[in-house]
């Protein structure tokens, strides 16, 4: 996205937004639909810079609308002389769409969201009418879809923005961000250099799985296949925690002074290789050589270990850059042969589970409906007349903002942009809406308002305020099938727009607004419960699966550090999580390898050790954790006595990775008095 306001990538964009509103709007008046307003409506909410993401979206909300339509058939007809009752009714059905849509987070989210406020949107306006709920449910289906077909369609032909296209940049982008992450942490970075590199790697990562959401529903003549971009994001995934681990094994190691000068030669090669533009070729297969050279053969010091520790992850670190070298250019070129060094990353990649945050959702969701009911209830009280519309506005507008997760700013700016659509409504409705006499001069006159506020959606700080105009203003305007003003009804139809907005925005502060490090303190108890469990799991170790949910995890947790809700070292909790995650999943993987009988028992005590531990770190009162530590050493000195074998190098490397992760703090293992 652009940050220039007239640039003219921008200004395409919001071009064709005009082009699919005004379109839809056309064919709703040459069809005879009532409310053409809501086409316009639709046009713009389903609008987004990428055609794939246009149409990746609007399968799913056209699925989600007619499930909607259903259910208020359902409803309505059967609980019309119980207003309690129907509003109960239509407020859960969109709580519990909510709920499900937020849980989701991919595009399928939308069926749940638009069936919860499809139903409200045609559901409370046939209270007065039940009779004709069938009619009004068919035509609110017809406007909605085809105000989401109009834009589709526009998106997708008028020159198109592919999936493709913005991928293989933000591919080129996120390889720099991550070779300049990896060069950082093998040298004397300031905490905040690297604190900052670290953010926007998570960040570059949730918008790499974002882009290839959208990839199988893409206009491109030639595009990558989803296997080898989720390959590429196993790899860019394993680049965090590794870094990490170098930065931490290298900090020890300096500290105590015991690095080599030859390994720090290798460190400096290496960050020259990385910031030159990483690539699978002769200089990275010599300093992974390099690398495997300079393992001390025999440690037995804890020195010696951590050591070997740096240069084996050294090595996975250059592999991992590689890889993702190679996978960048079959995403350039799918019709490429992959080399065979990567023929395993591509044979391991799949399906990336995402973080579900159930408090979250069960939150907003609760949000939502009670906005719905309050103004339901102020509504039969009162007798309201415009009561239906505000019930409607307010369930569409707060599943609208708990699906992009906005906070109470992000709410009140959009109020702030629906006061100044109502200024605008005023002055077309009055002032100017009367000397307009045929299509093509309306579309005219609207034309500045829109195109300005189209532009204003393609920038994240002006956003808000264009969503919130753009929700207002075709409803409030009269963008119906024939001109009609009144003061009075102009008036009550605001007043019913602004409560409708105003509630969700205000219930959804109470209700879903929690304190960021409350929100990271939580998040922090879930992973560590769910490494408790890794430690006892029967599944067979899938460690790409746990890095892609912790990956997405940082990313979820990001927005709230950014904006200084959450501190910074809660980031950097997650990352020693994953560490201790592949750690673990090490020691379950060599568990009863051959040349470890004897170390079998030891290990699984070592498994209940920590997984108590965690259990208890994933609780209100964390334990200190020196029984697993000291068993941890323990394993530790009997694996180092007999290091060259292959199988008691794997436990020692796994063990020392599990001891920095869990207990960085802890003092030095006296491992020859151990041995």
């Amino acid at each position: 996205m652009s940050s220039d306001l007239f640039g003219v990538r921008d200004a395409l964009f919001s071009l064709k937004c005009l082009v699919a509103a005004m379109l839809a709007y056309y064919i709703a008046l040459r069809i005879g639909l009532p409310r053409p307003s809501w086409a316009v409506l639709t046009a713009y909410i389903v609008s987004q810079p990428l055609a794939g993401a246009v149409l990746s979206k609007a399968l799913f909300r056209v699925l989600g609308t007619i499930l909607g339509a259903a259910t208020a058939v359902i409803l309505v007809p059967n609980l019309v002389n119980a207003p309690e009752l129907l509003t109960l009714a239509l407020a859960l059905w969109l709580g519990v769409c909510v709920y499900f849509g937020l849980l989701d987070r991919t595009p399928r989210s939308y069926i749940f969201l638009l069936a919860g406020y499809t139903a409200s949107i045609i559901g409370f306006p046939s209270v007065s009418a039940p009779d004709a709920i069938f009619t009004t449910a068919i035509l609110r289906v017809q406007e909605i879809t085809l105000g989401i077909l109009c834009a589709s369609l526009i998106h997708g032909v008028i020159l198109p923005q592919t999936v493709t296209s913005r991928l293989i940049a933000r591919v080129d982008a996120i390889l720099r961000d991550a070779a300049r992450w990896s060069a950082d942490t093998l040298t004397d970075r300031p905490e905040a250099a690297l604190d900052r590199d670290r953010r926007r790697l998570a960040v570059d990562i949730f918008d790499l799985h974002q882009l290839s959401i959208h990839l199988p529903f893409d206009m491109a003549r030639l595009q990558p296949r989803i296997s080898v971009v989720r390959a590429l994001q196993d790899q860019i995934s394993l680049i965090m925690p590794l870094g990490a681990a170098c930065l931490d094994r290298i900090d020890q190691l300096r500290t105590a002074g015991a690095m080599p000068g030859k390994v720090e030669a290798l460190l400096a090669d290496t960050r020259g290789w990385l910031l030159s533009g990483p690539h699978l070729d002769a200089e990275a297969t010599m300093l992974a050589r390099r690398a495997r050279e300079l393992e001390p053969t025999a440690p037995s010091t804890w020195s010696e270990l951590l050591l070997a520790n740096l240069l084996v992850r050294l090595n996975e670190l250059i592999q991992s850059h590689g890889a993702c070298a190679a996978l960048r250019t079959l995403i350039a070129d799918p019709h490429a042969m992959p080399p065979t060094e990567i023929e395993t990353v591509l044979r391991r990649a799949g399906h990336r589970p995402l973080h579900r945050d159930h408090g979250t959702a069960i939150r907003s969701a609760v949000g939502v409906a009670t906005a719905v009911l309050l103004l339901c209830t102020i509504w039969i009280g009162t007798a309201w007349p415009d009561g239906a519309t505000a019930a409607l506005i307010a369930g569409a507008v707060g599943a609208i903002l708990a699906s992009i997760g906005a906070d109470s700013a992000t709410g009140w700016k959009m109020l702030v942009g629906a006061v100044v659509a109502t200024l605008f409504c005023t002055i077309y409705d009055f002032a100017i809406f009367p000397r307009v006499t045929d299509f093509v001069p309306l579309v005219m006159v609207l034309a500045p308002a829109l195109l300005l506020m189209g532009g204003m959606t393609t920038m994240p700080p002006t956003a808000p305020y264009a969503l919130g105009f753009m929700v207002t203003l075709p409803t409030s305007i009269g963008l119906l099938d024939r001109y009609s003003s009144s003061l009075d009804a102009l008036i009550n139809g605001n007043m019913a727009q602004f409560a409708g907005m105003a509630a969700p925005v205000i219930s959804l502060t109470l209700f879903a607004s929690v304190d960021g490090n409350i929100r990271a303190r939580k998040l922090l108890q879930v992973t560590r419960r769910d490494l408790a469990r890794r430690c006892l799991s029967r599944a067979g170790p899938r460690t790409e699966r746990w890095l892609a949910t912790m990956l997405d995890r940082v990313a979820y947790l990001y927005p709230h550090v950014a904006r200084g809700e959450a501190s910074s070292d809660t980031l950097e909790g997650i990352l020693a999580d994953t560490r201790a995650g592949i750690n673990i999943d090490e020691l379950r993987r060599i568990r009863g390898s051959e040349g470890l009988a004897d170390a079998d028992g030891a290990i699984g005590s070592v498994l209940v050790a920590v997984h108590d531990h965690l259990e208890a770190a994933g609780s209100s009162a964390p334990g200190t954790g020196e029984d697993a530590c000291r068993q941890l050493d323990q394993l530790l000195a009997r694996s180092a006595a007999r290091f060259p074998q292959d199988a008691a190098r794997a436990l020692s490397l796994a063990l020392v990775g599990l001891r920095r992760s869990l207990f960085p703090d802890a003092a030095t293992p006296l491992l020859e008095t151990q041995a």
